[in-house]
């Protein structure tokens, strides 16, 4: 058995004596290096972007990193879904579980997903927090603020996430087969372990006190063990830190500003999360009302966002200014209007732009199908059921290709008035 690497001290960079602050009124820095390993990592980013806005205590930055490129940590993977059990010195510092009332909605989640995660090679911790240390002169990332991995990769202790305060902040989030686990896009349960790893390491100053603190069956709080990875769904129904978990805390370097602005981002994955989970169709489209960036939100459903990519949204926009809908071999003749609608919303160089579009209007390219696929998919993605998904994706009926919501559930930023878009 691999024995969990776990601090035997705390000298907490971003609380300790070792962190100067020179300026008090300045938020600490959050980042994020999103493994480019995982072929999905730009709809994950798009994801997140919606769920770990920044604030006054917080900003959270992006980088682009490759576990394959910066690191052998992968070559001493191995092929393997098992987890190693903890050691019963480790097991002896989770206090016995608090009273829970949850236990019948666990049952009832577990009957949903009955299929097992496909096996993933398996690093140590070792490795992905020394992969780490390797990236932070690389992306000029100091030692005393808060690095956190976003992997496709498995552990081999077979957690979803981790953290160490020593001799850096550090921590990683896997951020593959939450499917298996819960209905909601994976970008939910990964914001819900950054905010998680963010407020332990705050709150309780090392792993070894967190798990000293941690409750071995699931009642609902942030600090749940959930040493049964479908349990982490009640975590994020819940979003909730328990009464004597948070009283320990704050008597530590959790302050009431940091707690502050992780409520309402906690309680947005809460509410979005819970309505995913629910296995219903919504009765009624809810309107849609695209914004300034060309991001889409659902108002009625609990202010989801879907965020595509750039080309992706001047195709979306296309058809939603035109309700009537139109063959894809006909584009060309919109050529105009789509290259102003892609301008809009991507500052580039207008010869970049053109080539983009004029790709994309060629009638013996396939890149407006490929387009179009691919924002189907993130609907479906993001809305889960067909009652939901069906009213927004781009469909077509004898070859003509149109969105079937009606135009008096959509609303439209100023920004995307036609006579507007050529000045």
């Amino acid at each position: 058995m691999v024995k969990l690497p776990i601090p035997t001290s705390f000298n907490s960079p971003l609380t300790g004596s070792h962190h100067t602050i020179t300026d008090p009124s300045m938020p600490e820095t959050i980042h994020l290096l999103l493994d480019t390993a995982d072929p999905e990592a730009d709809d994950l980013r798009r994801g997140l972007d919606d769920l770990l806005q920044n604030n006054g205590s917080l900003v959270f930055r992006f980088h682009n990193v490759s576990t394959e490129g910066l690191s052998a940590v992968l070559d001493k993977a191995k092929n393997t879904g098992e987890k190693n059990e903890l050691s019963p010195e480790e097991l002896e510092w989770i206090e016995p579980s608090y009273p829970s009332d949850l236990d019948s909605l666990l049952v009832e989640e577990q009957t949903i997903f009955q299929k097992l995660p496909p096996p993933r090679p398996a690093v140590s911790w070792e490795d992905l927090f020394d992969f780490i240390q390797q990236v932070r002169p690389m992306r000029d990332i100091p030692q005393n603020e808060l690095a956190i991995l976003l992997t496709p990769s498995a552990n081999e202790n077979n957690w979803f996430s981790s953290f160490r305060s020593s001799p850096a902040p550090e921590g990683f989030v896997q951020t593959t087969d939450w499917e298996f686990f819960m209905r909601a896009p994976r970008w939910f349960p990964v914001a819900h372990e950054i905010w998680t790893l963010i407020l332990q390491l705050k709150g309780f100053g090392s792993l070894r006190n967190t798990l000293r603190y941690a409750h071995k069956s699931a009642v609902g709080c942030l600090n749940d063990f959930c040493e049964e990875k479908s349990d982490i769904h009640i975590k994020l129904r819940t979003a909730d830190i328990c009464d004597a978990c948070l009283e320990v805390m704050l008597r530590r370097d959790l302050t009431q500003e940091l707690l502050a602005a992780a409520t309402p981002a906690l309680e947005k994955i809460r509410l979005q999360s819970k309505f995913l989970q629910q296995r219903f169709a919504e009765a009624e489209a809810s309107p849609l009302f695209i914004d300034e960036k060309g991001v889409l939100h659902f108002e009625n459903y609990q202010q989801l966002s879907c965020r595509l990519a750039p080309v992706e949204k001047a195709v979306y926009l296309f058809f939603l200014l035109h309700p009537e809908g139109t063959r894809l071999n006909e584009l060309s003749d919109y050529k105009q209007e789509i290259l102003d609608l892609y301008l809009c919303i991507r500052n580039q160089d207008i010869s970049a732009a053109v080539e983009v579009v004029r790709k994309l209007v060629n009638p013996l390219n396939n890149s407006a199908n490929e387009k179009i696929s691919r924002i189907n998919a993130k609907l479906e993605q993001l809305l889960c059921l067909p009652g939901r998904y069906e009213h927004y994706q781009i469909t077509h009926t004898s070859g003509t290709y149109a969105i079937p919501l009606v135009p008096e559930k959509i609303r439209l930023h100023a920004r995307w008035d036609l006579t507007s878009l050529s000045k």
